[in-house]
This record gives C-alpha cells, sequence and structure tokens, in this order.
C-alpha cells in the first residue's frame, strides 16, 4: 500500500512538471483541497466513532445508574414490608388484660435484667420455642392455665425505637444486668435486646459473676415501646 501511494505521488508530480505555471497552481490547489477533503472525512469518521463510543458508554452509565436506583427502592420497599415476631409467655388472664387493655409495663415488676431503676418491663422472645419452653417451666407444674402472645410488628417500626442489643455476654452486658437487678441501672432505651441472666442470686449476693444463658430476651422497657408493641398484638 505504501509503495502504491508513493507511485501515484510521483506520477502526479511528473504530470505537474508538463503543466503550465497557472495550470500548476490551479492542480495544486485542486490536489491540496482533495487532501484536505479526505483528512476532514478521515476526522469525521473517528469523531463519529468516538460519539459512538461515548454515548454507549453513557447509556451503559445510564442503564447502571437507574438499575441501581430501583434496586435501592425495592431495597427500601423490602425493609418497610418485612415484619418481625415477637412473643410473649404469660397466664391466662394475664393474657385477656393485655389483650383488653395493652401492655401495662406499671403491672410487671421491677429489678429484672434489662429494667431501668423502679420502672417495669415486657419482656418477650424472637423464639417461639424458648417462649414455649418458658410457659412450661413457669406454669406446667402449678397447672396455671398459660398462653403465648404474638405480635407481629413492622420492622421499620420496631426500628425507629432507641434499641440497646447485646450480642453475647460481654463485659458490658454482666455489668448492665447487675446494676438492674441492684435496681441501681439508669437507661433511657426503648428497648434492650440479650442473653437472660442465669444466676440473678448469686450476682446480687456477690458470689458470683453474672452468667447467661443461651437465649435471647427483648424487653420493651419504655411506654413508647410498649405502646407501638400492644399495636401490634395477634388478637385472634
Amino acid at each position: 500500500m505504501k509503495a502504491g501511494k508513493a507511485s501515484k505521488a510521483a506520477e502526479e508530480v511528473s504530470l505537474l512538471k508538463n503543466l503550465s505555471k497557472t495550470e500548476k497552481e490551479l492542480a495544486i490547489e485542486k490536489q491540496t483541497q482533495k487532501y484536505l477533503d479526505e483528512y476532514y472525512e478521515t476526522l469525521r469518521k473517528e469523531s463519529d466513532d468516538f460519539s459512538k463510543k461515548m454515548e454507549a458508554k453513557t447509556a451503559q452509565k445510564v442503564i447502571k445508574e437507574a438499575f441501581e436506583k430501583t434496586q435501592k427502592e425495592l431495597n427500601k420497599e423490602i425493609s418497610k414490608n418485612s415484619l418481625i415476631d415477637l412473643f410473649h409467655g404469660t397466664s391466662s388472664g394475664a393474657a385477656n388484660s393485655i389483650r383488653k387493655d395493652g401492655i401495662k409495663l406499671t403491672v410487671n415488676k421491677p429489678n429484672l435484667d434489662f429494667n431501668s431503676k423502679s420502672n417495669g418491663s415486657f419482656y418477650t422472645s424472637f423464639s417461639l420455642k424458648e417462649t414455649d419452653k418458658y410457659n412450661k417451666y413457669k406454669f406446667g407444674r402449678s397447672g396455671e392455665s398459660s398462653e403465648i402472645l404474638k405480635f407481629t410488628i413492622a420492622e421499620k417500626d420496631f426500628l425507629s425505637l432507641k434499641i440497646k442489643r447485646f450480642d453475647g455476654p460481654t463485659d458490658e452486658w454482666a455489668e448492665f444486668v447487675t446494676k438492674a437487678r441492684q435496681g441501681n441501672l439508669i437507661h433511657d432505651y426503648d428497648v434492650v435486646i440479650g442473653p437472660k441472666l442465669k444466676n440473678p442470686w448469686d450476682v446480687l449476693s456477690g458470689k458470683e459473676t453474672p452468667k447467661a444463658i443461651n437465649e435471647t430476651q427483648v424487653a420493651i422497657t419504655s411506654e413508647k415501646g410498649a405502646k407501638l408493641l400492644s399495636k401490634y398484638l395477634e388478637k385472634d
């Protein structure tokens, strides 16, 4: 290809030698214009190719952003519609009272694992199995009638509460339950989640440090939390 172009260029130079000055000027002008046209055409094609590539990249970016936006909206919708089940084991008489009047923290005992000083709390569990186990232990021997109440709460509402969570029997958990059992704990959480204390009497007497049962309790520790949970009680 290079040899062909060189031969063609030599031929054009040879032809120019046989032309008059005016003809040479016109020929050079014409040839120059031809080269310029070809050059501009090449630039135009390269520009078109570049534009197409940019358009393709822009389109991909737009699609990606649209997908990510849709995914975020979908995740929000899923979260909005997610539900949390909580279970509370109690006597049949207390269950009927809760159905009628809602959760009343004042009727519950103070100074339990997660209670703020002098306040009652309403203890629940994520586990139906653990709640059933509690009812059998609490009421089975006496033969008293018992029930399990179920609360199905929207996750977004539950997470709107001020929550303190212990993922295990940490030093912080041990200090928290010790102060709570002593009646010296003051906090402003709506919900406290964490392990159950296994040895409350030995902790109070100072014989042992806190030990945990491998079960998770969900304590509703404020009126705001109690009011919200009452709204989600399944009464059927």
